[in-house]
């Protein structure tokens, strides 16, 4: 899906994607920031100093992401703007899922129920 929406919205050009890639640093950053790392029922983390890391981690997964897009985009690589906003779309996919609404739309998205034939 993020390949198709990013193939497509590299054709409105390298000022659109770039527009993209840092409003997905800036919502990743905030993301991580405010609600990295999340926990499950199943696996709670309990000590304070593995939250830390874990959160430390996903910042600077962030910052690394966001470098790779960088050195993406001064690349001559004929497909690097569709890779670019791919990887822009997968940081914003991942800052929603870390979401209330991205927990809303998950467990919608689990309760659905397909009939067997």
């Amino acid at each position: 899906m993020f390949a198709l929406l990013g193939s497509f919205l590299s054709q409105f050009g390298q000022g659109l994607v770039d527009a993209i890639s840092a409003g997905a640093f800036i919502a990743g950053l905030a993301a991580m920031i405010l609600f990295a790392p999340m926990d499950s029922p199943s696996a709670p983390i309990i000590s304070s100093l593995r939250k830390k890391k874990l959160k430390i981690i996903s910042i600077a997964f962030v910052f690394l992401e966001t470098f790779a897009v960088l050195l993406i985009r001064e690349s001559s690589w004929q497909y690097a703007v569709v890779v670019q906003s791919c990887v822009a779309l997968t940081l914003l996919w991942v800052s929603f899922m870390l979401t209330r609404k991205g927990h809303k739309l998950m467990s919608l998205i689990d309760k659905i129920s397909f009939k067997k034939t």
